[in-house]
């Protein structure tokens, strides 16, 4: 069962309505692998908070997920590797890697998944339509990852950071 106290209810709230979020000031203190912080200004909306490449709500709820998605396949007999390069991209691309690689029993190929959150409140996806119809955002998030790797055989595990799942990632 899911509850919300009420503080969190009321900035959930206020961020689908785009109000300025009381705790979203001064300096971004999440900090890089070296320990250095990012030092971002923060801004009253709540984005930079929401997105931060170094330790935003997105980065902890994609690592969240990846731990989760791993437990869970780890529960059903399935052996699971997390963030494996690509060995045919890393020439051209050393960022390429898969969040899970998940070796199935009885099945012979390994399940490559890249796992993502995305934001229906994203510029992108509200320019795109998430305001009318659900499931948008997860849906380019998905194609994105398909052009990403062109050719590979792979599940992109989208889910919007309200909690929808991508229809890759419920199939």
């Amino acid at each position: 069962e899911h509850r919300l106290s009420d503080a969190q209810f009321g900035i959930a709230l206020g961020v689908r309505l785009g109000e300025n979020l009381p705790c979203c000031t001064g300096a971004c203190q999440h900090r890089h692998p070296d320990g250095s912080v990012c030092g971002a200004v923060l801004d009253p909306k709540g984005q930079h908070a929401r997105s931060c490449l170094v330790g935003g709500w997105l980065v902890r709820r994609h690592d969240a997920g990846c731990a989760a998605l791993t437990a869970w396949c780890e529960e059903v007999g399935c052996a699971v590797h997390r963030e494996m390069v690509l060995p045919h991209a890393a020439a051209t691309r050393p960022e390429a890697r898969m969040d899970l690689i998940i070796h199935a029993p009885g099945v012979a190929e390994p399940i490559r998944v890249d796992f993502t959150v995305v934001s229906a409140l994203s510029q992108d996806a509200l320019g795109r339509g998430s305001a009318r119809r659900a499931g948008v955002a997860a849906a380019t998030a998905e194609n994105d990852k398909r052009a990403r790797y062109p050719g590979l055989r792979m599940v992109p595990f989208a889910v919007e950071d309200h909690g929808r799942f991508g229809e890759d990632a419920l199939a």
